[in-house]
């Protein structure tokens, strides 16, 4: 450049620069809590994975409802974690979730396919316990070394792993129950 005076200026430093025109192409979600798709309060369970343009911001949704939002790395891969306020919003249960991808001057792609997964973090619960027989009651009263088979109900499927510990009253007393795992069913 040159002033009134005709001094001219030394050249300027060239300036790369990016134009943003198009928006972003829709994110993938590839997994949330995991190969079984079941957020289940799991250390990393609460992960929802997936790829995007380099350097976009995602926006994870349940429906109209922004859990959060997290940034792309330079190979295109984001991470964002589900918080226990978002598990809240979500419920317990089946769900879905999508996102958009902003590039760095505010274009939003289209929403990402909806990803379904489940959340399952409140434990089993006992739903009823039945005395299904009491070998040895008298009148309908237990002695010492009676017999009583309890059936126990949970409220969902389990696992039974170690040895688990029924508690019955009995005269006012608790009385640690035995399990027994060869005649025990699902």
């Amino acid at each position: 450049a040159v002033d009134l005076a005709g001094n001219q200026s030394a050249n300027a430093s060239a300036y790369t620069f990016a134009v943003f025109t198009v928006n972003p192409d829709a994110p993938v979600i590839s997994a949330v809590g995991g190969s079984d798709r079941v957020v289940s309060g799991l250390l990393n369970d609460n992960l929802v994975t997936g790829t995007a343009l380099a350097g976009t911001t995602i926006t994870v949704l349940s429906g109209s409802t922004v859990l959060g939002t997290t940034t792309t790395g330079s190979n295109g891969a984001w991470t964002y974690a589900l918080t226990p306020a978002n598990l809240t919003t979500l419920g317990q249960g089946a769900d879905s979730i999508t996102a958009v991808a902003r590039d760095p001057v505010g274009n939003a792609s289209a929403a990402s396919t909806a990803f379904t997964f489940s959340v399952d973090t409140a434990g089993a619960a006992v739903s009823s316990i039945a005395l299904t027989s009491a070998t040895g009651a008298l009148n309908g009263f237990l002695n010492v070394g009676d017999m009583v088979t309890a059936s126990v109900t949970m409220n969902e499927a389990v696992t039974v792993t170690g040895v688990p510990l029924l508690q019955l009253l009995v005269g006012g007393a608790v009385v640690n129950a035995t399990y027994d795992a060869a005649n025990s069913t699902s």
